[in-house]
């Protein structure tokens, strides 16, 4: 993973592939905020190429119990500047990209929030060790 990796056409390239998925991520998410802790949402268009990142920063632990509400509000407007675009999103913290219950709890939160509004190409963990795919929450 680094995005030393990327090439020159990266930003037109869709975000299928799970290599240019983690040289994205490496890119957008800043050491600051896999030390610090933060939320990042990339939000991408129709053919899932990247367009605008959101970050939010002081992210620690698990979601606060106003999480739902302010995701749901976060992908309302989200979908209605981008509505037939998805979002990639990543939770970066401390420590090994081994996925946490707290990890597990945020995709639960994203999934249910922009799943209701576009499609989520993926939550993935990135720390300062490298990042990983949470996988989908069994149905």
């Amino acid at each position: 993973m680094s995005f030393d990796d990327l090439p020159a056409d990266w930003p037109d390239m869709s975000l299928t592939d799970p290599a240019h998925i983690a040289d994205v991520l490496d890119l957008f998410v800043s050491m600051q905020a896999r030390f610090d802790g933060a939320l990042f949402i990339l939000v991408c268009d129709e053919q899932h190429r990247p367009v605008q990142p959101i970050q939010i920063d002081g992210v620690r632990g698990g979601p606060p119990d106003d999480a739902h509400s302010l995701m749901s509000g976060m992908a309302r407007t989200v979908a209605e500047v981008q509505p037939q675009g998805s979002v990639l999103c990543a939770i970066a913290r401390r420590g090994s990209p081994m996925t946490r219950r707290s990890d597990l709890a945020w995709r639960d939160h994203i999934t249910a929030a922009f799943g209701e509004h576009m499609p989520v190409i993926g939550v993935h963990v990135v720390t300062p060790e490298g990042s990983r795919l949470i996988h989908a929450a069994a149905a």
